[in-house]
């Protein structure tokens, strides 16, 4: 018998998603669902040939729940719900701390701050995470929103 394959001789990863993300089995799973049982698969056959798809999946599965939680909190700050924003970006920086929007997650943790005029903890929180804001080169336009005491796009700044 062959672990990593199931029936019709689909692998067990696209079973779960990938190729055929479209297909009810994915919308019948669901990511997290998906993200456990590629762990378990990994952790049951860690020899198997298909461990390294299983961890590449899993990376791309992270990055796509990480960019719905981001693009949760900038659709929640477009609608002035900062206190909701702040905890998309919090989900993004504490649960998919290794994806593509840790740092986007953290500027616009501090842009939140600024338009709630709560400079104070913006500060603060500038002060903890600036490196993140330093690997995307944002700093200089952070603080500029500091100088200014308003949050605006890097073009108002050119």
């Amino acid at each position: 018998a062959h672990p990593e394959i199931v029936g019709g001789g689909i692998s067990f990863m696209q079973a779960c998603f990938g190729k055929l993300s479209s297909s009810y089995k994915v919308k019948k799973v669901g990511p997290e669902k998906a993200l456990e049982k590629l762990q378990e698969f990994i952790d049951d056959y860690p020899n198997s040939d298909e461990r390294q798809k299983a961890e590449i999946d899993i990376k791309e599965l992270r990055n796509k729940l990480s960019e719905k939680a981001y693009e949760s909190g900038v659709l929640y700050m477009k609608m002035e719900e900062y206190k909701a924003a702040l905890l998309a970006f919090k989900q993004v920086i504490e649960l998919y701390y290794d994806t593509e929007f840790i740092e986007l997650a953290h500027l616009k943790t501090i842009a939140c701050y600024i338009k709630k005029n709560d400079f104070e903890t913006a500060s603060n929180y500038y002060a903890s995470n600036r490196i993140q804001i330093e690997d995307i080169m944002m700093d200089d336009l952070v603080d500029a929103w500091f100088e200014q005491k308003r949050v605006f796009d890097r073009i108002e700044l050119e």
